[in-house]
């Protein structure tokens, strides 16, 4: 079998008889920068077989597509494999991305969004605004801590041992510290944010959607005094800590936080992961040096 060798020139994924993938026993995909490469095409008449049936790879226009062979690894044609398969391919020349079968509703998803929210455990930069006609502002909100359980109770307890309730055998606190940066506003350098404009009890959810039932909110009188998001106040180039309280339900899912970026959207944030949670006295004194 003689091989003849080709050189081509080629750039990203090609629409038409170059849709190809990588197959190394399974399909698999990629996505790689588009960039312009020179590579040896080897052709060796390679065949395809799939599940016991010779397949003729051919184009969209009916032209038989030869299999090739770049450095060792073997290319087939997507819409020959694909079509085989009995599955239906279509391109998206603006994202450069081959589809086989049904599509996402939303190649790429916009991230802020309930079902895609901010990971607030990371420095996240929003922009904030209660309606059109108020000053636009950008800020930074980052969520250092969430503190639950008898963590959360013993820090409650010290915060305010009159006024923050002892939570019953189905509730717990739900501390949030987090420290917000004010960045601009679109009124000027004289224009304050204030804390309670970003957190406030009635923003937090669970990840089902539904509102978390807040109970109480808590005060900070002793521990972590002048940090409770009523008391903050910035003008832009400032940050602070902030904290928040609620005494809520028990509840060991994703918590939301949700923040209006418009009078028509939100902004919406994840607050805990394994990395940031608390929930012991130990823990509580260690990070808050009580």
């Amino acid at each position: 079998m003689k091989n003849s060798n080709k050189k081509a020139q080629t750039k990203g994924f090609i629409k038409g008889i170059l849709f190809s993938i990588l197959v190394i026993a399974t399909i698999v995909s990629m996505s790689a920068a588009q960039m312009t490469k020179n590579a040896t095409l080897n052709y060796n008449n390679i065949k395809i077989c799939i599940d016991g049936n010779y397949v003729t790879p051919k184009d969209a226009a009916g032209n038989v597509v030869e299999p090739f062979i770049i450095d060792g690894t073997t290319y087939l044609p997507v819409r020959a494999v694909a079509s085989a398969l009995g599955k239906e391919v279509t391109w998206d020349g603006a994202t450069s991305t081959v589809f086989l079968g049904k599509q996402p509703s939303s190649a790429v998803e916009e991230a802020g969004t309930r079902s895609n929210p901010y990971l607030a455990t990371v420095d996240q930069i929003v922009e904030y605004s209660m309606a059109s006609y108020y000053p636009l502002h950008q800020y930074k909100l980052k969520c250092n801590k969430v503190v639950k359980g008898e963590g959360a109770a013993f820090l409650m307890k010290k915060a305010n041992s009159i006024f923050n309730d002892t939570p019953t055998a189905s509730q717990e606190w739900i501390v949030f510290d987090m420290e917000l940066t004010h960045i601009s506003s679109s009124k000027g350098a004289d224009d304050l944010l204030d804390g309670s404009d970003i957190v406030r009890g009635n923003n937090f959810f669970k990840d089902n959607g539904a509102r978390m039932p807040v109970v109480n909110t808590g005060i900070f009188t002793s521990v972590l005094a002048g940090f409770h998001t009523h008391e903050v106040e910035l003008y832009p180039g400032a940050s602070s800590r902030i904290v928040f309280a609620i005494l809520t339900e028990k509840y060991d899912g994703d918590i939301l936080l949700r923040v209006s970026r418009d009078e028509n959207n939100y902004n919406w944030f994840k607050l805990n992961s394994e990395d940031n949670v608390i929930t012991t006295q130990a823990q509580v004194k260690k990070y808050y040096g009580i």
